[in-house]
């Protein structure tokens, strides 16, 4: 059959990547603890909120994927590592499946996607949104690609990055880019229409998208002046080797924004008030990415910490990064590149800035990676295709099969070891002791951060540091809080640290103290609910 012959090569391929992103997945939970930052908000706002409040805007569409695959479990534990495993391995499919959606040479489609499963950027990236944001990315290229009428193609890219947006806010400024170029492009088509007015119907495809970003706004420009204020303190504790650990509350930023620059937690105060500043930022982040480009090597290569120096593993770094340029630069002259190099662009524009402005973190440095990595695997595809005989269709599926054995065979089993939470005081290991406790009344439980909450499946009344807006020894006595939970977290954090609030605790004769096994973290209790 032609269908057959013509996609069974591709199905192959496809099931050798599922497998490499299986086995990085396997047991994955004995080697990754639950997050407790950003993640355990979207999971929870996912599983245990509406995810359909207008006032939860930030990656509105991650929660209703929560939601969704929410059904197939029955802990958020275990909906946390289902997501975390799904994660793992779909960037990497869909990543395959584009490339031969563009006629990526089969071989070298097979070694790009793999190379992204098994990087230590996919392994190690937290939130998990980032990869979630990536796949849809993928998929919404692979059905811009396939339209052939370039206005259709613009428009598409459009809803693809009002998606986007409700995902990484960061993408609103995708949103914007490609409707100015969607504008611009049917004004001229319609323009050069001798004889004919210019027809308005090609804006009302942008009206709803507009209307729905007015009523429902997915951008946060105060979590962007947060997370700003966070990372310029975090740079410039590192410039002026401030040593101890920063807790990043905007607080103490806003304190550094203010010395440093002149204005508050706001961005747009100090390109104001100190432009300049704000460039050596961007540049000193420039040099950052280049040492965070580390991140993109298989993580079974780096989790021994080999002998190798860093710069001999950013050596092919460097020759990725000139080869990149080199064919850039060639498609400008030449003029080759088309309309859909311009929609790849334009959705690489906003991480790209984000590493600039704010920092070179994982979470946009794997956008990065994977768009580099596909303009790399086209311009690879193009010269094998038109120089490469040995890799030409003859050659290139058996190739690709022994590749594919011979990375299932040798691909390390990162999951085969020893469960971390049996050796150490991991989060997910306290959560489990926690549930394992029975009281005699009802339990005000105090865990300073709140990620705890999306795990543990206790009918108790919860409070965190959010919450605390007067002396935290009298808000635990106002509150009856009867039960805390005093870990890594707790004991760092200058609300606690500065008023000593440990000391008072311990020397309270209404708490006992009680150690969780295998932890530093432990508990103190009133007595009188102790059974």
């Amino acid at each position: 059959m032609p269908f057959l012959k013509k996609y069974l090569p591709d199905v192959i391929i496809f099931i050798f990547v599922l497998l490499t992103g299986m086995k990085v997945a396997y047991l994955s939970g004995n080697v990754t603890d639950i997050n407790n930052f950003d993640e355990s908000v979207y999971l929870f706002r996912g599983t245990s909120v509406n995810p359909f409040i207008k006032s939860h805007t930030d990656g509105f569409l991650y929660y209703v994927w929560y939601k969704i695959i929410s059904v197939f479990v029955n802990t958020n534990i275990d909906l946390f590592f289902l997501n975390y495993c799904i994660l793992l391995v779909l960037p990497g499919l869909m990543l395959y499946l584009f490339l031969r959606v563009k006629n990526v040479n089969l071989f070298i489609s097979f070694i790009s996607s793999v190379l992204f499963i098994i990087s230590s950027a996919n392994i190690l990236v937290f939130p998990l949104i980032t990869k979630f944001a990536l796949c849809v990315m993928l998929a919404g290229f692979i059905i811009i690609y396939r339209i052939k009428d370039p206005q259709k193609k613009l428009l598409s890219s459009v809803c693809l990055s009002s998606v986007l947006t409700y995902i990484r806010p960061e993408f609103f400024m995708t949103l914007i880019l490609t409707s100015a170029v969607y504008l611009i492009f049917f004004v001229l088509r319609n323009r050069n229409v001798a004889g004919k007015k210019l027809n308005v119907s090609g804006f009302i495809p942008l009206i709803p998208i507009f209307l729905l970003i007015l009523f429902f706004n997915p951008v946060s420009r105060q979590r962007a002046n947060v997370a700003f204020t966070q990372q310029f303190t975090f740079e410039v504790s590192e410039r002026e080797n401030i040593s101890g650990q920063t807790s990043g509350h905007v607080n103490e930023g806003r304190d550094t924004i203010g010395n440093n620059a002149s204005t508050g937690n706001s961005m747009l105060e100090m390109i104001i008030n100190k432009p300049i500043l704000l460039f050596e930022h961007a540049c000193y982040n420039l040099i950052r990415l280049y040492e965070s480009s580390i991140d993109i090597f298989p993580f079974f290569l780096l989790q021994n910490k080999i002998q190798y120096s860093n710069i001999y593993l950013q050596i092919p770094v460097i020759v990725l990064i000139v080869l990149s340029m080199y064919y850039l630069f060639e498609r400008i002259r030449n003029k080759s590149s088309g309309l859909f190099s311009l929609i790849c662009f334009l959705f690489f524009i906003p991480p790209l800035i984000s590493v600039l402005i704010f920092y070179p973190r994982l979470h946009y440095l794997i956008f990065l990676f994977a768009l580099v990595l596909i303009y790399l695997s086209v311009e690879f595809s193009e010269r094998i295709n038109r120089f490469g005989y040995a890799l030409r269709s003859g050659f290139t599926l058996p190739l690709t099969v022994v590749s594919g054995i011979l990375i299932l065979i040798f691909l390390p089993l990162r999951g085969d070891t020893k469960s971390i939470h049996e050796k150490d005081c991991t989060m997910l290991h306290t959560v489990r002791l926690l549930n394992e406790f029975e009281f005699k009344d009802t339990v005000n439980f105090f865990a300073a951060h709140p990620g705890y909450l999306a795990y543990m499946n206790r009918n108790w009344n919860y409070f965190t540091e959010n919450i605390i807006e007067e002396d935290t020894y009298d808000f635990i006595y106002n509150k009856k809080i009867n039960v805390i939970l005093v870990d890594d977290y707790f004991l760092i954090h200058p609300l606690f640290r500065n008023d000593k609030i440990q000391d008072k605790l311990l020397n309270d004769e209404a708490f006992i103290k009680m150690n969780l096994t295998g932890c530093t973290s432990y508990l103190l209790i009133r007595k009188e609910i102790v059974k």
